[in-house]
């Protein structure tokens, strides 16, 4: 006799990994990264502190997001064939499908493609 796999639509109350980072807290309807009410965050947060929290675990103050914005703004070249590879895309995509096509092309010129060191992933996220 075999075991039918328990089906739950869109895996509700499925735990699919623990995590320091992001905590949901479906009783009160919540999502908390690293402390921090996401909904706060979006109000009263720029992108890039919310980034920082994400990658260095708090806040920046004004000095660290200065130089966290500089770093970022080095690292948003996106090579010409990914460009033309989602400008060739249909227009009629999801835009999370095409970000992710993006995404996986730019992997495509990462020289680090394989290395999952934290070092390599904290520039990888960056």
């Amino acid at each position: 006799m075999t075991d039918k796999p328990n089906y739950q639509p869109g895996l509700e109350g499925i735990i699919a990994g623990e995590s320091a980072i992001c905590k949901v807290r479906a009783d009160v309807d919540k999502l908390i990264y690293r402390g921090y009410d996401t909904s706060v965050l979006a109000l009263e947060a720029e992108f890039e502190e919310t980034a920082h929290l994400l990658i260095e675990g708090r806040l920046p103050n004004k000095v660290e997001l200065s130089a966290f914005k500089k770093e970022l703004n080095t690292h948003r070249i996106i090579e010409k064939p990914t460009i033309e590879l989602i400008r060739a895309l249909p227009n009629t995509m999801h835009p999370m499908d095409v970000l992710r096509c993006g995404v996986s092309a730019c992997a495509g010129w990462d020289p680090d493609v394989g290395d999952n060191s934290n070092d390599a992933n904290v520039r990888k996220a960056i």
